[in-house]
C-alpha cells in the first residue's frame, strides 16, 4: 500500500519532532508543559510546533498543497470542527 493511501500517512509525513509533540499532545491529549518536560523542549516551542504541524496533516489532507491555514480552516479538512481543532491546540486537558 502506498504512504498516501495508509490511515496514518498524514502522521508519518511529519517530521520527527513534529510528529512525536502531534503524539503525545494532540492525540494522547498531554498538556503542553508535560510534553515540553518529556520532549526537552519549552512549552512555546511545543505550542509552536502543534499548531505547525497541524498545518501539515491539514496540507496533507489537501493533496499536499502547502499554504498557510487558520485553525478555523484546519478543522474541516480533518473530519473535525474548528473548535475541536482550537482545543487540541490550546487546551489539551489530560496530564
Amino acid at each position: 500500500m502506498p504512504l498516501e493511501e495508509s490511515p496514518f500517512a498524514s502522521v508519518l509525513a511529519l517530521e520527527d519532532f513534529e510528529r512525536f509533540v502531534y503524539v503525545l499532545s494532540v492525540l494522547e491529549r498531554y498538556p503542553a508543559q508535560k510534553c515540553a518536560d518529556l520532549l526537552g523542549a519549552s512549552t512555546q516551542e511545543i505550542l509552536e510546533t502543534r499548531i505547525r504541524a497541524l498545518q501539515h496533516i491539514a496540507e496533507f489532507a489537501n493533496g499536499g498543497i502547502p499554504h498557510r491555514q487558520s485553525v478555523s480552516q484546519i478543522g474541516p479538512k480533518l473530519g473535525a470542527s474548528a473548535e475541536f481543532v482550537r482545543r487540541a491546540i490550546y487546551e489539551p486537558q489530560c496530564g
